[in-house]
């Protein structure tokens, strides 16, 4: 979506973006009125920042999960395509790669091994957790 403001009579993009985003309902959550589409997608963006933040601080211990979980060997096919995937992010410059990747691992290694699942699962709940944070509780724009 590109928005040219000062040909919709808007001073800013922003201000183009909050119009759009006001008048333009989103199909997969129809009962939010405008204000709250926006306020939707400003708190989804935060998270986001907010996640790559910690995912660049957090980067040698990303990096370290991830190679444990390139190192494992007799994988079951699902396994090992997922393995693949974190492998391939591995050799990404920016450790935010990683953080898909060793989320959709997670679930398939809880049987063969438990305590790298447990690992991983904690990096899915650590950025869980900071998206929540990030969400503006603020009653007046709920």
């Amino acid at each position: 979506m590109l928005l040219r403001a000062p040909a919709l009579g808007l001073a800013s993009r922003q201000a183009a973006e909050r119009r759009y985003l006001r008048l333009n309902p989103d199909a997969s959550a129809p009962n939010l009125t405008g204000e709250q589409r926006v306020r939707a997608v400003r708190d989804r963006r935060a998270g986001d920042r907010a996640v790559v933040g910690w995912a660049r601080n957090n980067s040698g211990a990303l990096r370290r999960l991830a190679g444990q979980v390139a190192a494992l060997d007799g994988l079951d096919p699902d396994s090992k395509a997922s393995a693949d995937k974190v492998q391939e992010a591995l050799s990404a410059d920016d450790s935010v790669a990683l953080l898909g990747p060793l989320a959709e691992v997670a679930s398939l290694l809880a049987h063969s091994h438990p305590a790298l699942a447990i690992q991983l699962n904690q990096v899915t709940a650590d950025t869980d957790q900071i998206r929540l944070m990030t969400q503006r509780t603020d009653p007046e724009n709920s």
